[in-house]
């Protein structure tokens, strides 16, 4: 038997567009395996006039900015790169 695999991996943390994002609202993110829903802050940014939303691993005020590097060819996968403390 002969299989063939096909992955397709955008590293974001190293290349990839900066965009600076507001926290807006806060939601439960299930983390599964049992464990209970943690709440994480989540805010909007825009890419060719479409909205997407991220999310910072912690619950932080509203309001407060965060910076992620989202990817130009998959524009919905990003990695936060740090909180921007004002």
């Amino acid at each position: 038997m002969l299989f063939y695999y096909v992955s397709l991996e955008v590293h974001t943390n190293i290349y990839g567009i900066p965009q600076t994002v507001t926290v807006s609202f806060h939601k439960d993110l299930v983390m599964g395996g049992g464990r209970s829903p943690i709440a994480v802050s989540w805010g909007y940014y825009y890419v060719k006039r479409k909205r997407y939303t991220a999310h910072a691993g912690e619950k932080l005020p509203i309001g407060t900015k965060f910076e992620i590097k989202y990817s130009p060819i998959i524009p919905s996968e990003y990695n936060v790169i740090r909180i921007i403390q004002e």
